[in-house]
């Protein structure tokens, strides 16, 4: 996964890629609770690196289900995009507004388009 995430980093400026990963349930190292991090293969490489620490966005894919009143069942589905404690979701500050964003990756393109259009907005002035 190293030399994957490694080579992502230097593709070309203009391109978006998206790594999906499993997630895996582990301890938080300071609340001792419950929480969920990217599967890898052991202690040994989490020792030694942090796959969450190579990337500046790190959503975790959730769902809700309701039963509708026709007694369907509807199942909505999102993107986290800040942690809670619960994962190590993260995003940087002002991109996204709200914490459960729409499962859609356009969607996400175009909101760090904005966000990064904004800061070469605000280094022209």
């Amino acid at each position: 996964i190293f030399s994957t995430i490694q080579t992502c980093l230097k593709a070309r400026p203009d391109l978006y890629i998206f790594i999906t990963c499993h997630p895996e349930a582990t301890k938080n190292p300071i609340t001792g609770e419950e929480m969920y991090k990217i599967k890898t293969i052991g202690q040994t490489i989490d020792s030694k690196y942090t796959v969450e620490g190579a990337f500046n966005y790190v959503l975790f894919a959730d769902s809700e289900s309701r039963e509708t009143e026709e007694g369907t069942l509807e199942v909505n589905k999102y993107f986290i995009t800040q942690s809670n404690g619960s994962t190590t979701a993260k995003t940087p500050a002002g991109v996204f507004d709200e914490l459960r964003i729409p499962n859609d990756f356009g969607y996400i393109v175009d909101k760090i388009e904005q966000y990064e259009n904004e800061d070469d907005e605000d280094d022209d002035e």
